[in-house]
């Protein structure tokens, strides 16, 4: 408990420093980026590496991850075709740490989609350790990606999220897209399925607990060699190494405490750039938001009034006699000529002549505005006689 409290402590201290330190981190990757696609020659493959490394280390330290990494007796000294299952943006970030670290190994290559070039942080990282990009709108350019694929075969690893995508639920897998395997088949590369739990919603923004304590575990699987998937199917393979992974997944969600966290409910706002939103899903919560949102549309149901022009409600003719002509009608008369006519209402609004809230005023044909209390409620003197309608 002790340990916890001091590692939060320092952390926190620690924070404003490590995130200056990156935001300068990814300002001189692409100060830097422009040089070496220019000139390749300019920025030797250790600098470059390097520089993605020092970039890495510090985001999942401001990201406050212990990261337990397993089965690197797995993996070989030769290029490899590894296969991780994709729950956040931190994947390739933990993927970059681990296998920089290994000495004696061969450098990597990340296969991801075009749009990640739109990213103003991640794009000159991406670009330093000569990402291949592929553009999902373009049937086209797949070609010319698997023969990228092949040639980085030749000395580097290559990592590809065959999901395509990040899948945004907790505890389950997308599909893996056996066409992304082509590349092995060319080149007899062994596959290495790679299990990473505990990044899900890991890197959302405006979550409360982004800075907390996470406990990531990363595990390499026993590797797939070309005399195990020569003679199958390329979708039959891309299943198999799903649920190669599924099952180990399952295992470490239960070890490291995902199956006790509530679900959680992300709305990608494709309006606002795609931007992810990340609340704890509570039914409470919910009915509790429902009742005070019908309870509202009620009250604004019961308050909304009749719109009101010059005293008169909308929808209603004005009464089609003069002032005068008014004068000589009787209560019963009057009071009738008024409801039909003009639209009286308890809820109307204020009177234009008394400004009394309770009633309003009507129009005659003379456009002379008449209090409703003078002539209902208080009938004429010279009418008095006639009137039978009131006792």
């Amino acid at each position: 408990m002790k340990n916890n409290f001091f590692r939060t402590l320092g952390h926190y201290i620690s924070l404003p420093f490590v995130a200056l330190a990156l935001s300068s981190n990814y300002k001189s990757a692409n100060k830097k980026v422009d040089r070496y696609l220019a000139n390749e020659e300019e920025f030797s493959r250790e600098f470059r590496f390097n520089k993605v490394y020092k970039a890495v280390k510090k985001t999942l330290f401001i990201y406050n991850v212990d990261l337990e990494v397993r089965g690197l007796s797995n993996l070989m000294k030769r290029p490899m075709f590894l296969v991780p299952n994709h729950k956040s943006n931190m994947d390739p970030i933990l993927l970059i740490k681990i296998l920089y670290e290994l000495k004696g190994f061969p450098y990597f290559n990340f296969v991801a989609k075009k749009e990640l070039l739109d990213d103003k942080y991640a794009s000159g990282l991406s670009k330093m350790i000569d990402t291949i990009y592929i553009d999902r709108t373009n049937p086209r350019e797949i070609i010319k990606v698997i023969n990228s694929e092949i040639e980085a075969l030749k000395e580097n690893s290559v990592i590809c999220f065959l999901e395509g995508t990040r899948i945004n639920k907790k505890d389950e897998l997308g599909e893996f897209k056996g066409a992304g395997l082509e590349p092995v088949y060319k080149t007899f590369a062994p596959i290495v399925p790679v299990v990473i739990c505990g990044t899900y919603g890991a890197m959302i923004e405006n979550d409360k607990n982004k800075f907390k304590y996470k406990k990531i575990i990363v595990e390499f699987l026993e590797p797939i060699k070309q005399n195990k998937y020569l003679n199958v199917g390329h979708d039959y393979l891309a299943e198999q190494i799903k649920n190669k992974i599924k099952d180990t997944y399952k295992k470490l969600s239960e070890e490291i405490g995902l199956d006790k966290i509530n679900e959680i409910q992300i709305i990608e706002n494709q309006e606002t750039n795609n931007s992810i939103t990340m609340e704890p899903k509570d039914d409470n919560k919910i009915l509790k938001q429902e009742k005070k949102i019908e309870i509202k549309r009620q009250t604004n149901k019961k308050e909304s009034k009749p719109k009101i022009i010059n005293g008169i409600q909308e929808g209603k003719k004005h009464i089609k006699v003069s002032s005068s002509e008014l004068e000589t009608y009787n209560y019963d008369k009057r009071r009738k000529q008024w409801k039909e006519n003009a639209g009286f209402s308890k809820e109307l609004v204020i009177c234009s002549v008394c400004k009394n809230k309770k009633h309003t005023s009507i129009l005659t044909s003379d456009n002379k505005h008449i209090c409703y209390s003078d002539f209902i409620k208080k009938p004429l003197n010279k009418n008095k006689g006639k009137n039978n309608g009131t006792k």
